[in-house]
């Protein structure tokens, strides 16, 4: 078993925490101020959308209308070799980490949607 290191009460009627629990509560915190500094960044952002096998032009049409009707501006699906990907990339006007963020419920609740993924520092927030 680990110790457990309790601060003193400062007589103030503030709670007393663990030292554990006051770690926690700053990482969360940190975490909190890490996503709301992302979430305001001013520049567009790529994601990529996984979506079901290609089937018609008629899917590309409403992946671009999902898109564009929660804030992107545009849908532009893989194609390697002629051959149509079940993946392509959803680009999201400025402040673009923003409005991908605030679009990926409504991406995934669309059948067509099997998954949605950024890279670099924003992975986290549509995992």
């Amino acid at each position: 078993m680990g110790a457990v290191i309790t601060r003193h009460a400062s007589g103030d009627g503030a709670p007393t925490l663990t030292l554990s629990e006051e770690i926690l509560f700053k990482v969360s915190r940190g975490a909190s101020s890490i996503y709301s500094t992302l979430l305001s960044e001013p520049k567009a952002l790529t994601i990529l959308l996984t979506t079901r096998e290609w089937r018609s032009e008629d899917d590309d049409e409403k992946l671009r209308k999902l898109v564009e009707d929660n804030g992107g501006s545009s849908w532009d699906r893989v194609v390697v070799g002629g051959e149509k990907r079940p993946y392509g990339r959803a680009t999201f006007r400025e402040p673009g980490v923003r409005r991908a963020y605030d679009a990926k419920d409504a991406l995934l609740s669309d059948p067509l949607v099997e998954g949605v993924s950024a890279g670099g520092d924003y992975w986290l927030l549509f995992a």
